[in-house]
């Protein structure tokens, strides 16, 4: 019960799975088990300039998505 289907509106063939807000509640519940995660086994074990080069890339990747948050895949 923590996600639904949807309908795309755009595609009938496809669909966007939507957190309930039980999924919600539940996301809220292990949001900081799951950064604790991330950051001892991603950002931890990086240098300053791993951290910097990361950003470099993400900025990079972020830019290539525009306006739309949600790209398409063609």
């Amino acid at each position: 019960g923590w996600v639904e289907r949807r309908s795309c509106p755009t595609d009938r063939r496809g669909s966007y799975s939507v957190l309930t807000s039980q999924g919600q509640t539940k996301l809220q519940e292990v949001e900081p088990i799951h950064t604790e995660i991330v950051k001892r086994h991603l950002l931890d074990p990086l240098s300053d300039q791993d951290t910097d080069n990361l950003e470099v890339a993400l900025v990079k990747v972020k830019a290539s998505f525009g306006d739309d948050p949600t790209p398409s895949i063609s």
